[in-house]
């Protein structure tokens, strides 16, 4: 880092680096919170002329989930690390469940691209070198369905996707042993959120019932001597389970919830709650949380997200709904560090490279809104305007996500947005053909060809209701799936290319085969128009189904793919 100083020194000829506890500069004298700060502050006076005001977080930094499928190749990583410290960002969590060597538990990363304690320690010095600290992200609980998957795991599990307590010790031990060993940081997240059905699956078989909240308090404390004695100064949890607790519904945002001063004497003085919210879009349920949070006298992290989980692209307008609150919350309570989460949820879908807009979106907001798309286009391959009309890939009034996991024969989404009526698709097929539109202004081949298949499920669905419905010719249909099945072999080949490039062979499988069988899954369709060419009494079944609307669609390929639960 002396080196970077030193070299920071000569192109900007500052005279004089002082650490402080804000980015600014007097003079020849630039005072400065971390590294990534400097960066960011030098790099923008250098191509804008304009200088930043400091954003009032101490530690500004990303989560980057890892095990979603998509673990980042090396060289990728270190791109992303060196592209977020220019953009300030000063800390990164690993989020871990399994992607990691235990060589005592062969299971533990099984074919999901685990890296070596050698590949994190390289990460490590790296992203050191540039000022950026990070922070292994595990769990110590829950989450760890992908590891329990295994029969030879069974004496660990209490729930398919929870440890049993009392007999993981060891494990989590390893654990803790090998994040200690392979990164400089003395701070461990041990993560512990979501953890339903905690204590009542094996546990409860083998020792009866006892109080979930008085066994998780049990578990929290024995973790966190664990880490006290292995040498953490700093230990962070997510304090969803704590306010889960306590909720008749397990919901996590009850901002009535108070803590009993004998409860809270259980809990470890001087671990650091991450209270983690993405979803609301009231200012007040932040502040409300952020002060429930301070009251229990501990140290507090606000965790809001970019967002790219359950999107195919970066999704501006959400996060500014929801990242835009938590940063004015956190501010005006004081809060001095916040991290902003990259989920890869089922799947890892997302372009990732999106996220960078979403980072340079909640900078801005940081600073003022001085923040310049000149530094944007300075920093990346891909400019700002062009992300800009990608993003609105969010905006076409349906769920793409939804829509390309959608069967084409089954139209469990559609039926629920449309129904049978072939004129309800209109508006989303006009809209998809405007983005299509301004798609070709720009170079962005993988949102084309995702648009053109969502383009093609909206009409292929449209031609289908009105063939079988009003014409029975299925001209029209039969042309459209053809048209289908080259746009998802495209399609599939640009998700391979965005995967090749970036992430461990491992975890593509999920993608190429929901992908494939699409492909598979139009042939049926149009086995099916040609029993109805032969024999126009013959009916689509599909089509025969009574529709009743459900109040709430989740965004899993399971839930749209199937029509049995797998």
């Amino acid at each position: 880092m002396k080196d970077l100083l030193e070299q920071l020194k000569i192109q900007h000829k500052i005279k004089h680096f002082i650490v402080s506890d804000e980015t600014k500069q007097e003079s020849d004298t630039l005072y400065y919170k971390s590294i990534p700060s400097a960066l960011l502050y030098l790099k923008h006076l250098e191509t804008t002329g304009i200088s930043l005001p400091d954003d009032g977080f101490s530690v500004k930094g990303t989560m980057v989930d890892l095990s979603r499928n998509a673990v980042f190749k090396i060289d990728y990583f270190k791109s992303v690390i060196r592209r977020q410290a220019l953009m300030g960002f000063n800390q990164i969590w690993l989020y871990m469940e399994d992607v990691y060597e235990l060589k005592d538990y062969p299971k533990f990363g099984y074919l999901r691209g685990k890296y070596t304690q050698k590949e994190l320690k390289d990460l490590d010095d790296y992203a050191f070198h540039l000022g950026v600290e990070l922070v292994p992200c595990i769990q110590t609980l829950g989450h760890m369905g992908q590891f329990l998957r295994w029969p030879s795991s069974s004496p660990f599990k209490d729930q398919a996707d929870v440890l049993r307590i009392d007999t993981a010790k060891p494990l989590i031990e390893a654990m803790i042993d090998f994040c200690q060993d392979t990164f400089r940081t003395n701070q461990i997240h041990i993560g512990m959120d979501e953890t339903f059905g905690f204590s009542l699956g094996t546990y409860y078989k083998k020792h009866g019932y006892h109080n979930p909240e008085d066994l998780f308090l049990e578990h929290l404390n024995w973790v966190y001597s664990l880490c006290k004695q292995k040498g953490y100064a700093h230990i962070l949890m997510w304090s969803d389970m704590f306010f889960r607790h306590r909720s008749q519904t397990e919901y996590y945002y009850d901002t009535t919830i108070t803590f009993e001063e004998a409860f809270l004497s259980k809990i470890p003085k001087d671990i650091t709650m991450v209270y983690w919210d993405y979803y609301n879009l009231k200012p007040e349920v932040y502040e409300k949380m952020i002060q429930i949070h301070q009251k229990m006298g501990l140290d507090v992290v606000m965790a809001s997200g970019t967002w790219i989980w359950t999107k195919l692209i970066y999704d501006q307008e959400q996060t500014q709904k929801t990242a835009k609150l938590a940063i004015e919350a956190a501010q005006k309570c004081n809060l001095k560090k916040i991290i902003f989460t990259h989920w890869q949820d089922d799947g890892a879908y997302v372009d990732y490279e999106s996220v960078f807009l979403g980072l340079f979106d909640v900078t801005k907001w940081m600073t003022k809104g001085l923040l310049s798309p000149v530094f944007y286009n300075n920093l990346e391959e891909i400019t700002h305007e062009n992300w800009l009309v990608q993003t609105k890939i969010n905006q076409l009034g349906y769920y793409p996500v939804k829509l390309l996991w959608d069967d084409l024969l089954l139209g469990i989404y559609l039926n629920d947005l449309t129904g049978y009526e072939p004129k309800a698709l209109k508006p989303y097929i006009q809209k998809t053909k405007q983005y299509l539109k301004e798609l070709k202004t720009i170079d962005a081949p993988h949102a084309k060809a995702l648009a053109d298949v969502l383009r093609l499920k909206l009409e292929i669905r449209q031609a289908c209701l009105e063939d079988y419905f009003t014409t029975k010719t299925f001209s029209r249909t039969i042309r459209l799936v053809k048209q289908f099945k080259l746009k998802m072999k495209s399609l599939i080949e640009s998700f391979e290319g965005l995967w090749h490039d970036r992430y461990r062979p491992f975890g593509l499988e999920v993608l190429q085969t929901r992908l494939f069988g699409q492909i598979r899954r139009a042939d049926e369709l149009l086995y099916w128009i040609d029993q109805i060419i032969l024999d126009p009494n013959q009916t689509l079944p599909f089509f025969e189904e009574v529709l009743s609307k459900e109040p709430y669609m989740n965004f899993k390929y399971l839930d749209y793919g199937f029509s049995s639960k797998q």
